[in-house]
């Protein structure tokens, strides 16, 4: 098989791909578009200074996007995507918007080694702009960013780490969770290692009961701290990696939380030991709590994937999404369109994301953007008139 023949079965592969994901869940005639970007608030790379003495020492940042390019964002960074997210507009005359998922807390490095690895000390995501080069004046635009209607955040969660396995590595005084330590990071992974992601990212994970029921109370207290700093109840929640416990749903559901974003599969810990199921779930389903789940079926990633024709494969899981009456809900990490480590990831990117949303709107000027729990009370609402058409 020549080289244009494999590129043609892949396409085949994807569209087919795109197609049996969408057949389950509600629908609709509208075409709806939602962006949900995850990791807002949350620390990586600190700086392109720490970036080039960790790659020297031969560990594996240069292998991984979200070390390579990810950091906390900066004014520059937000001020350039909401510029072009204000160029865009849809059927309604309203602009291209991010639902920003936000983590609330990062670790208090100088606390924790004021006690010396003996526990966990957290900053609300507002200390650590203030204390981030670059980064003093991004709420000040965060806030302008959701009252012109381009930025709306919910709740990613109160760590975006499992602390609990960091402190346990950094109490037993394993060497290279002390090196990223001492750059102002959250890892373990060895040098000249190819990991696929850093696995401490995954915060909703636990070894033991213990360890989960303080993630359910942190959980609960993420989410008030994201009222007292935004002002307003998250209705929404995504955890860390798609890896969560479904228990903790009910407890959120106890703080407002209706809408549950999600990939197609959960990655779900059981008690009590943490073993790995997956759960598949649909657009529109409901779990104990009444909650409503709304999976991610596009996916725009272009810092994770090169070589991949981003703006082809975004646009044609979009068409399969309103092929099936389906909202096209997309995921876009913030990874894509920071700067501070590398500019041209940001140059780059946005203007693939500029062309992205103007092919949008040319090929659909039907057109809505809307954020997430904008389609979740849409949902909502057909569920009360007994609206819904689904097939499960």
């Amino acid at each position: 098989m020549n080289y244009y023949s494999t590129m043609n079965l892949g396409r085949i592969k994807y569209w087919a791909g795109r197609q049996w994901h969408n057949i389950p869940g509600w629908r609709t005639r509208r075409k709806i578009v939602v962006f949900e970007s995850d990791d807002w608030g949350s620390i990586r790379m600190p700086s392109r200074e720490v970036y080039d003495l960790m790659h020297n020492k031969g560990y594996p940042v240069e292998s991984l996007a979200s070390e390579k390019f990810d950091s906390i964002e900066t004014t520059r960074d937000l001020q350039l995507l909401f510029d072009v997210l204000t160029r865009v507009k849809d059927k309604n005359a309203n602009p291209a918007l991010f639902t920003a998922n936000f983590i609330m807390t990062n670790p208090d490095f100088i606390k924790i080694r004021e006690c010396n690895f003996s526990r966990y000390f957290g900053e609300d995501f507002i200390k650590t702009y203030e204390k981030s080069s670059g980064s003093e004046g991004v709420f000040r635009i965060i806030q302008k960013g959701i009252s012109e209607g381009l930025f709306h955040p919910q709740y990613h969660g109160y760590s975006h780490f499992n602390y609990a396995e960091w402190m346990n590595a950094l109490q037993t005084n394993e060497k290279d969770a002390h090196i990223y330590f001492n750059f102002g990071m959250v890892g373990a992974m060895p040098p000249h290692s190819l990991p696929k992601s850093n696995p401490l990212v995954a915060s909703l994970r636990f070894n033991n009961n213990e360890q989960f029921q303080e993630q359910r109370i942190k959980a609960i207290e993420g989410s008030r701290i994201f009222e007292k700093i935004f002002g307003f109840k998250s209705k929404s929640f995504i955890a860390p990696v798609y890896t969560w416990n479904s228990a903790i749903e009910a407890a959120l559901a106890s703080e407002g939380i209706k809408y549950i974003q999600s990939g197609r599969f959960q990655i779900e810990p059981i008690l009590p030991d943490g073993r790995i199921l997956r759960r598949k779930h649909f657009l529109g389903e409901k779990n104990q709590s009444g909650q409503i789940y709304l999976v991610r079926n596009v996916f725009f990633e272009p810092a994770t994937d090169k070589y991949r024709d981003w703006i082809d494969s975004t646009l044609t899981a979009i068409k399969a999404g309103f092929f099936w009456r389906k909202p096209a809900i997309i995921s876009t990490h913030r990874l894509n369109y920071m700067g501070k480590i590398h500019p041209e990831n940001r140059q780059k990117n946005l203007s693939m994301l500029e062309e992205l949303l103007k092919t949008i709107t040319s090929k659909w000027p039907d057109v809505e953007f809307m954020t997430t729990d904008q389609l979740g009370a849409l949902i909502a609402e057909d569920y009360n008139t007994n609206a819904v058409y689904s097939i499960s």
